[in-house]
């Protein structure tokens, strides 16, 4: 399971390199996505064995998923694109196959939060995908997933109401799922060439998970009675060992690629991004509208 940072140029040029590695279609059969939605996985497999496929077709896999407009980066579509220049140079029996893991969610029926309400779990949906196409036809694949759902959850702490997608796969096949996390920013304890990949035991393993969490996370807790949102110190959290296997090193530089040029005057596109954006703002309690570009006049 390798922790995703979406729209990072330095994580995607990282991954190019390993699927290009010669051992890697020997060692891997399946790369598993989160960018992409499992309703249209024959698409994604039609693209992926080298048919043609329009891109009216190809980009519903990312644009029509649970997300608002994350995937709209060039970096998800070349990925795609590399997978399937790859193949083609591959003998049949080792060819890739890509796997949508997002949930099969149908836009078109959904209307308010109450409808959004059944694909809501994007963690289950894509742990299903693991098990059903991956563990259970005894495959090995590479799972490139949000760096929040590779982390488990430590034996000290109470299980939460939405398991991560390694602790679901951990609960039906203990060990099986190896968890990565790729660092927001270096830390002291590792000094090495970029990128560089540390397991987590010895000293590194017995540092606090909180050196890794992003200044920005805020955690919930009942203050006189009533939830609210505050900023978590160190000691609050678990050892790193306990929540990850290594740590992915891609050094201090982290490049956003935005959406192309050609994503935002499409109004209708944009039009439709804004009735999700507030759909799942009824449905999570916090703004996701105000990051979208504005629908021209």
């Amino acid at each position: 399971m390798l922790g995703e940072q979406h729209r990072r140029k330095e994580f995607y040029d990282f991954l190019h390199a390993v699927v290009n590695e010669p051992d890697f279609p020997i060692r891997v059969n399946d790369i598993v996505i989160e960018a992409g939605n499992s309703r249209f996985q024959p698409i994604l497999d039609r693209y992926i064995r080298g048919d043609n496929v329009p891109i009216t077709e190809l980009r519903k896999i990312w644009q029509d998923t649970t997300m608002v407009a994350v995937w709209d980066s060039p970096l998800y579509r070349d990925f795609l694109a590399s997978v399937r220049e790859l193949n083609a140079r591959l003998p049949v029996a080792r060819r890739l196959r890509v796997l949508a893991g997002d949930p099969p969610i149908d836009w078109a029926s959904v209307k308010n939060k109450d409808d959004f309400q059944r694909f809501a779990d994007r963690d289950r949906s894509y742990a299903t995908v693991v098990e059903r196409e991956v563990l259970t036809k005894g495959r090995r694949a590479l799972l490139i997933v949000g760096g929040i759902h590779v982390i488990r959850r430590a034996s000290t702490e109470t299980e939460g109401k939405h398991p991560g997608v390694a602790d679901l796969l951990n609960v039906r096949h203990p060990g099986l799922a190896y968890s990565v996390y790729t660092l927001e920013r270096p830390l002291n304890e590792i000094t090495s060439c970029y990128p560089s990949l540390t397991i987590v035991s010895g000293t590194v393993g017995s540092l606090s998970f909180g050196k890794l969490v992003p200044k920005s996370v805020r955690i919930q807790r009942i203050v006189n009675g009533k939830p609210e949102w505050v900023e978590p110190k160190e000691e609050d959290w678990p050892v790193i060992r306990e929540k990850l296997d290594a740590l992915l090193d891609l050094g201090p530089t982290m490049t956003e690629i935005p959406e192309t040029p050609d994503v935002l005057p499409d109004k209708k596109y944009l039009v439709e991004l804004h009735r999700r954006a507030k759909i799942l703002t009824d449905f999570f309690g916090f703004d996701l509208e105000s990051d979208l570009p504005p629908i021209p006049k």
